[in-house]
């Protein structure tokens, strides 16, 4: 088991076009104002958190010619947009330090930086952090792609937002993930950030895909299946020599531990809408409505023509003839017209003026028509599995302006029952302060524990699941980190089964 020292705190602080400095005898673990905490969430802002520094010496009274002198010369001073680097040296230099567990517990940049006066002589900075994802949100892209990969897609998007982010495929040394070939994908003028997310719905038909930025600048992008494991256990049943320990996490059993079996997000169905778009049949295709002569003057369309496209074409009983749109401005010199009739749909007309309605045969039309792009997907075994009255559909209705095609909207149906197609398996708990390692929003841990049920389990004991002791897979989808004394730290993390 990998052990190391008491924690050791550096705070590095960078000005804009500065130079790097050590600000940790400034850090500040307790006070009136707090400790440093952060927040993590997979593949949403990013890292937040805040800072404190204390300057001792903000201010001073000096005795000039018989008189009190205030003297106001701060030991230091923080721009907005200096850069931030917080890391355990005792981690960092330890022998088993690796890329995911290197002692870096943030780095990023000053978003908002507030002195306060704490007494004559002395202030505080409070400094209000974000880790690099923030450059994403502050950036544009735009432009209309279809038919790439998801990675290729991030990385061009990367590269037009220019904003300091790398991105490069796993295949070529980075960390982007492959992924789906995507439907069309149109960003109109939108941040780095709201484009990501746009590609992660899209992208995963098995799991959702979530992002963060590292302390390289690295754009890491991944899916729950697909996710870096941290190396770490966590566990309510601490072993004899885990005290210090990087890759044991215990539990703290102070009744914040919580497991959630969550079914309101359940749901076995997905009916996916679309844009609206236009179809335009061929003649050589069967006709857009068939209809039997009988002598009928008007004859109701199955569907809503697009009047700003092409002409219609008809043919009846074997010979083609003429038909226009009639837009109530000008009488229809053609044969037969298609007209809107005042309760809203939409008829095909014979023009008397021109033709006489005819008797028998039939009347074959192809003409362009508006319709909505729509696709289901069901989770059959998930609705055999809970039965009922309602023969166990939960279904949940998905509408996205975006999709342009039928295989975007099915692959977006399939994603949304693959990922919610069984109640959602939640844990949420506190790490003891002992556990001086690190992980990341979006790796995953193992649990192993004694007191919770595992719902796939089964036994002689327990036929149908639920079997008490659960070892599996999560990955954290939110994390806060709050340091308390000496620079030793609480982890509260939400995390999500995937195995």
């Amino acid at each position: 088991m990998a052990l190391v020292g008491l924690p050791n705190i550096k705070c590095y602080i960078t000005p804009p076009n500065g130079t790097k400095t050590d600000y940790s005898q400034y850090l500040i673990f307790n006070g009136t104002h707090g400790a440093p905490s952060f927040s993590q969430s997979f593949g949403r802002q990013g890292t937040t958190g805040t800072i404190y520094l204390v300057d001792p010496n903000y201010a001073s009274n000096s005795y000039q010619g018989g008189v009190d002198v205030l003297e106001v010369s701060p030991s230091f001073v923080i721009p907005t947009y200096s850069q931030v680097l917080i890391v355990d040296q005792s981690i960092a230099t330890s022998s088993s330090a690796s890329s995911f567990n290197n002692g870096v517990l943030f780095s990023g940049y000053v978003s908002d930086p507030a002195l306060t006066l704490e007494s004559a002589n002395s202030a505080i900075w409070s400094l209000s952090v974000v880790d690099y994802s923030g450059y994403a949100n502050a950036s544009i892209v735009y432009g209309e792609y279809e038919g790439l990969a998801m990675d290729d897609l991030i990385v061009l998007l990367v590269k037009e937002a220019n904003c300091g982010i790398k991105a490069q495929k796993i295949i070529d040394g980075g960390f982007i993930s492959p992924g789906p070939t995507l439907p069309r994908m149109v960003f109109p003028h939108t941040s780095l950030t709201s484009a990501l997310q746009k590609v992660s719905s899209m992208a995963s038909s098995t799991s959702a895909f979530g992002w963060f930025v590292d302390q390289n600048l690295n754009l890491n992008f991944l899916d729950q299946n697909q996710v870096s494991p941290s190396g770490i256990t966590v566990t309510d049943k601490p072993t004899a020599s885990s005290s210090l320990s990087l890759t044991e996490a215990h539990i703290k059993m102070d009744g914040s531990l919580k497991y959630d079996f969550d079914g309101t997000t359940l749901y076995n169905r997905a009916v996916v809408t679309g844009a609206t778009t236009t179809v335009h049949p061929k003649l050589k295709s069967p006709p857009t409505d068939l209809f039997s002569a009988n002598g009928s003057l008007s004859y109701n369309l199955s569907n809503i023509p697009d009047t700003r496209s092409t002409l219609p074409r008809i043919i009846v009983n074997g010979t083609a003839s003429t038909i226009s749109y009639n837009d109530g401005t000008s009488v229809p010199t053609t044969p037969w017209y298609i007209a809107q009739v005042p309760n809203g749909s939409w008829v095909l007309q014979v023009n008397t003026t021109v033709t006489g309605a005819p008797g028998s045969g039939t009347i074959q039309i192809w003409y362009p028509y508006q319709t909505q792009i729509t696709a289901q997907a069901d989770d059959n075994k998930s609705q055999i599995s809970i039965g009922g009255p309602n023969s166990g559909i939960f279904a949940k209705s998905v509408n996205s302006k975006v999709i342009t095609t039928a295989t975007g909207a099915y692959q977006r149906a399939v994603r949304e029952i693959t990922e919610y197609g069984r109640a959602q398996e939640r844990i949420i708990f506190t790490t003891s302060e002992e556990w001086v390692g690190l992980w990341q929003a979006g790796q995953s841990f193992i649990l192993n524990s004694q007191f919770l049920l595992d719902s796939q389990k089964i036994t002689s004991a327990w036929p149908t699941g639920f079997a008490p002791g659960l070892n599996a897979t999560f990955v954290i989808t939110q994390a806060t980190l709050a340091f308390t004394d000496q620079g030793f730290r609480r982890w509260g993390i939400t995390a999500v089964r995937v195995r």
